[in-house]
């Protein structure tokens, strides 16, 4: 019974060396490249800048309760502006 790092394989009933070579087995079988990957691609590329150039949005403006110390300060301030 071979004893690799803690991992007893006879213990298990599997070797993790065997584990390790069947996924990459499958790995290999089973992934095929995608059909049109160049456009999936470009897409992707394309989508990726019109992101990059789009601006952020202004972020709301508050609203304040009525009578409150900001609601004031808000008022005073649309007041001064407003002459």
């Amino acid at each position: 019974m071979r004893v690799h790092d803690g991992f007893r394989s006879g213990d298990a009933g599997y070797s993790p060396d065997r584990v390790d070579a069947l996924v990459w087995a499958l790995t290999e079988l089973l992934v095929e490249p995608m059909k049109n990957d160049a456009f999936y691609k470009l897409t992707r590329q394309r989508v990726e800048e019109m992101r990059q150039q789009q601006t952020a949005p202004e972020p709301p403006k508050p609203v304040y309760a009525r009578g409150s110390v900001e609601w004031s300060r808000q008022q005073a301030e649309a007041e001064e502006t407003n002459r």
